[in-house]
């Protein structure tokens, strides 16, 4: 979502750009989605791909621009070596070894700290080698920052839009959490939050129907005995998550370690949704507890926050709102606009090398 966010805001600020998937894929509904909003796709269909396709084309370009630190890794040395001039753009999406190094002091493991060390140097070493990098929070600008002075380090927030139409609490019902297996803490927080809060919450909320969604949750929570999901519907992949989102009444975000910002908390609350969340899951969203999010730590406590927001209609409507808020005062197209246009300096060309 980050991605394309960026790819159709670029697109409308009148930039022409080609996207390059790392797969070479360049059919099927997420390529088309990018083509309807006016981006070129090249991959394996339209000819050369990746490297050969910068070969053709580097002196058409303005700049380039790649998502997570090792696809820096990949395309730097070539870049430097065909078009050392060329800008080289970074998109952190979140910094890995922030989220590795936190899941490692929470699990204790030497191994796991080991690697995450190990993936600070790989990533800092992009950062060195880039002409601008991206981060998704003031947070992690000043972590790079401290780590790597002189860096060019822009902040380019996630991207949402406001829902329309949003429906009050009367005409919602239930819990809702979006993530995928494939990213850890998603797994780690809903198995927390199913073996700790949903005891207790359950006991408070009773016939409260609770919703995951998220590509691979059926297999990673097969194991969680049933008696800790009464009420809980596990959906797996869902392509369109709106319907879903427009019924829930408060959404979750039950993570114990992770990084950048969260983008399920961006998507509640675009929907209108009042969420509950651990400290860390809220870290660089200019949100204030009590105001527009509810936090909460320990068990007991997130479930107490849950059913308080979920019953106390006032409240709701409150951090409702406030959260609408917080979208356009820091998740809108209009704040991303003047890093982006920092970041490139000169106009980019609005012609484009066609894939070939």
């Amino acid at each position: 979502m980050r991605t394309y966010n960026i790819l159709r805001l670029l697109t409308a600020m009148g930039y022409h750009v080609t996207f390059l998937p790392e797969d070479g894929v360049d059919t099927g509904p997420h390529a088309e989605a990018v083509q309807a909003i006016g981006v070129e796709v090249c991959g394996r269909r339209s000819g050369p791909t990746g490297y050969s396709w910068f070969l053709r084309n580097h002196e058409s370009l303005h700049a380039i621009v790649v998502a997570r630190y090792h696809l820096a890794w990949s395309w730097w040395p070539l870049v430097k070596e065909i078009s050392p001039e060329l800008p080289r753009v970074l998109d952190t999406v979140d910094l890995h070894y922030l989220r590795e190094s936190r899941e490692a002091e929470l699990s204790g493991n030497p191994w796991l700290m080991r690697t995450a060390l190990a993936t600070r140097a790989h990533e800092w070493r992009a950062v060195k080698s880039s002409s601008t990098t991206w981060v998704v929070s003031d947070v992690e600008r000043a972590l790079l920052q401290a780590g790597i002075p002189g860096a060019d380090i822009k902040v380019v927030p996630n991207l949402h839009s406001i829902q329309s139409g949003i429906g009050g609490p009367e005409e919602r019902e239930g819990l809702i959490f979006v993530g995928g297996a494939r990213h850890p803490p998603n797994v780690d927080g809903l198995e927390w939050f199913l073996a700790e809060v949903y005891p207790v919450l359950h006991e408070m909320l009773r016939g409260c129907p609770i919703h995951l969604v998220g590509e691979g949750l059926p297999e990673s929570l097969a194991h969680v005995p049933a008696s800790r999901r009464i009420g809980v519907e596990i959906h797996g992949h869902v392509p369109d998550i709106g319907p879903l989102l427009s019924r829930a009444k408060v959404g979750i975000a039950p993570l114990r370690f992770g990084a950048g910002v969260k983008g399920k908390i961006n998507q509640y609350m675009s929907y209108g949704i009042p969420t509950v969340a651990t400290p860390m899951a809220i870290e660089g969203m200019h949100l204030s507890p009590g105001r527009d999010v509810l936090a909460a730590e320990a068990p007991e406590d997130f479930a107490a926050a849950v059913a308080t927001v979920y019953r106390d209609i006032d409240l709701w409507r409150t951090i409702s709102a406030a959260g609408l808020d917080n979208v356009r005062a820091h998740f809108s197209d209009s704040v991303a606009i003047p890093a982006l246009h920092a970041t490139f300096l000169r106009p980019m060309r609005n012609d484009a090398p066609a894939c070939r």
